[in-house]
């Protein structure tokens, strides 16, 4: 299962994917199955999975859960990855 996750925080807007390993870590630390999402993400499993997934895209999430929370403007699932915009070459 992935998930397209948005992350909009005051210095940064990105999107990450999630991955088997992230799933996992989350149903670790919840004490819950993949199967149990079929009714919903709490905000704060978003959370998990984005800062676990945005950590593994080489994003430098703060270390704590907590404190990547007080950054957090907007979190929202995607159901795509944006292509990346223009570059300056050959303009």
């Amino acid at each position: 299962m992935e998930l397209n996750i948005r992350v909009v925080t005051a210095a940064d807007d990105y999107v990450v994917t999630t991955s088997l390993m992230n799933i996992v870590q989350l149903e670790r630390a919840y004490k819950t199955t993949a199967s149990a999402f079929a009714t919903g993400l709490s905000m704060e499993q978003l959370a998990f999975l984005a800062h676990e997934a945005s950590k593994d895209a080489g994003h430098k999430p703060p270390p704590r859960l907590d404190d990547f929370l007080r950054e957090i403007k907007t979190l929202t699932v995607v159901d795509e990855v944006p292509a990346p915009g223009p570059t300056d070459e050959g303009q």
